[in-house]
């Protein structure tokens, strides 16, 4: 037996509940999961053993997996029965929607199944609708429950809710002129007619292959991280920061998935504009004390031509002597908490808004990658202290492994959006 396969780890249905947790995934959760079987790897029990680890682990919550039957639905074969129909999106959707307990929606070509908490609920009247992935079916409310979308071994390009968020924008050349009719199977066994429009693009084939092309952008936006499940290696959003990530860069060219052959690096990030606008509307200097960001943030505002207005001072305190000499961060608390920590970042705040008598003080410190990690602080880890007015908070993100840079423009971005919406809330 060759090396490689000796080396081969089957998992076991503990190993993926351990995953599930490691993602910071609780089982109150409601997901929607695309997989791939192929890029978890081999599993004790097979893809039954998968959604046993699905269903066992968001009991208390709502899982969910798309169950589609887009490819052989048409206006020849057109009769679609929820009980029998298989989906033509893998093994795990068609082990699911077997499993008792589980409900499927009524969409002909875009159903879904789920289980857990209020699952027969909200699968209900998608047969009501008329185009794939409405913004009143199951996709476009996944914001609305606070749902999390998990990739597994799979890309945005089968990420079915940007489907439904292009939806909502009436993004143009994304449907068929005229609707197809089925005939949906009811419960009571009768069949109501439905007519359906069906994705299409002249240009493209499968519009969502087009997804893709903001990969980057969702990174850095910190609206996905990287995770793993089994061998897989996965992407985890929030379906939230997802829409309204996607509607930022809709809002700039309405049809830049399928017309732009890259989406532009500078629609991934987050201006200063609006920041020192509010502070020079409320007469408030800010300062900057950085680590792993290496001095973006405040980069990022001088960018701005009226930062010299709102800017104090900014220091870059990179060696943990550093963070003690310049912005007063008490050494035991490095020693107690670890310099990637709230506790630190908070100190690093307080101390660069004190010395320099600013009005709002950020502290950055995490870790970066691709070294550097702990057990329990793994790469992607960024710390965020905030002072702002007579208000002081802490924040901790994990953007992943998504690579060093990525990491640190994303530790930026966060930054101006949270001081963004907390200038908003605090009055003069």
């Amino acid at each position: 037996m060759s090396k490689k396969l000796q080396d081969k780890r089957i998992y076991s249905k503990a190993d993926l509940i351990r995953d599930l947790e490691g993602m910071g995934l609780k089982p109150t959760d409601k997901v929607m999961v695309h997989s791939s079987m192929k890029a978890i790897g081999e599993v004790e029990g097979g893809a039954d053993t998968v959604v046993d680890a699905l269903m066992d682990y968001f009991q208390q919550g709502l899982v969910m997996v798309p169950t589609h039957t887009w490819k052989q639905m048409s206006e020849e074969y057109n009769i679609f029965d929820p009980e029998t129909e298989p989906a033509c999106v893998g093994i795990i959707p068609n082990l699911f929607r077997k499993r008792q307990g589980v409900y499927r929606s009524l969409h002909p070509t875009h159903s879904i199944a789920a289980y857990g908490v209020g699952a027969k609920e909200y699968v209900q009247g998608e047969e009501n609708l008329d185009t794939p992935c409405d913004p009143k079916g199951c996709f476009g409310r996944l914001k609305d429950i606070g749902a999390y979308i998990l990739l597994v071994g799979v890309t945005h390009a089968r990420n079915t809710y940007i489907h439904s968020i292009e939806e909502s924008f009436d993004v143009p050349e994304r449907l068929t002129e005229k609707p197809t009719t089925f005939q949906v199977k009811l419960p009571d066994g009768l069949l109501k007619e439905v007519p359906m429009y069906r994705h299409f693009n002249s240009k493209e084939e499968h519009i969502s292959d087009t997804f893709d092309k903001f990969m980057n952008g969702y990174y850095e936006l910190g609206v996905a991280r990287k995770v793993t499940l089994g061998d897989a290696q996965c992407i985890l959003c929030e379906a939230r920061k997802l829409f309204e990530a996607t509607k930022r860069i809709l809002e700039r060219e309405i049809n830049c998935f399928i017309d732009r052959v890259e989406i532009p690096s500078e629609w991934q990030e987050i201006s200063a504009d609006k920041v020192v606008s509010k502070l020079i509307d409320k007469g408030w200097t800010i300062s900057f004390a950085e680590s792993c960001s290496g001095g973006m943030a405040a980069a990022r505002l001088v960018s701005v031509p009226d930062a010299s207005k709102v800017f104090a001072a900014s220091v870059v305190t990179y060696a943990n002597e550093a963070k003690v000499k310049y912005v007063d961060v008490n050494p035991q608390t490095i020693e107690h908490y670890g310099v990637v920590s709230e506790e630190v970042a908070m100190e690093m705040a307080r101390g660069v808004a004190k010395a320099n008598e600013a009005q709002v003080g950020v502290g950055i410190s995490g870790i970066a990658g691709p070294t550097g990690a702990t057990a329990t602080k793994p790469v992607g880890m960024v710390c965020f202290g905030f002072v702002v007015g007579d208000k002081a908070f802490s924040r901790t993100c994990y953007f992943g492994n998504v690579g060093r840079d990525v990491v640190r423009r994303a530790s930026v971005n966060y930054v101006y959006s949270v001081l963004e919406e907390t200038l908003d809330i605090i009055g003069n």
